[in-house]
């Protein structure tokens, strides 16, 4: 079996790429899947660049390149492709790209999409995966380490700043989970 990451983050957004700088500077070992562009007419990226560390990025083409720039800094591993299968077995996450296979112990995701695809939100607020994805073959309760932020979450704002900071949450509260099972 390949490494085991601590945190697969998947998306592609604002919140994507905080969530992995916020999650870098606790030391844990992540990688993110791009898996979508996002539409530059759907977000509001005014006064991004405005921020420090991000000028000149009055665009979200320039915002995600100056974000995901900003984590390629800190070491992160990111990986494009669409996923092929998305599994969960003995606590574990399973996730297949292209040629590769990528293990997780939790996941953060920023892609509605994927949510959708893979896992239901009950109304109890328990997360379990849809049909063929848990390995264990079981209703894995997976809602303490799946994190949702940005365009996964329910709650989604149109402001790019709003997007990034959903990121930092997913990432603190994943830092959370990750603290109990060590």
């Amino acid at each position: 079996m390949a490494d085991t990451n601590d945190i697969i983050i998947i998306g592609n957004g604002p919140a994507c790429f905080t969530a992995a700088i916020y999650a870098a500077t606790a030391n844990y070992k992540l990688i993110v899947i791009e898996t979508h562009r996002i539409d530059s007419d759907t977000y509001n990226f005014n006064g991004c660049d405005k921020i420090c560390g991000l000028e000149n990025t009055e665009t979200c083409n320039s915002y995600i390149e100056k974000i995901k720039e900003q984590t390629k800094n800190f070491s992160v591993k990111i990986k494009n492709g669409k996923i092929k299968s998305f599994g969960y077995k003995n606590y574990l996450y399973k996730i297949e790209i292209g040629n590769e296979t990528i293990y997780g112990k939790s996941l953060i995701i920023d892609d509605k999409e994927i949510f959708d695809k893979y896992i239901f939100n009950k109304i109890d607020g328990r997360m379990i995966f849809k049909k063929g994805c848990d390995l264990d073959g079981k209703e894995t309760d997976v809602s303490k380490s799946v994190f949702l932020c940005g365009s996964a979450d329910a709650d989604v704002e149109k402001e790019a700043i709003v997007l990034a900071a959903s990121g930092c949450i997913a990432a603190l509260e994943c830092k959370e989970f990750l603290g109990l099972i060590k």
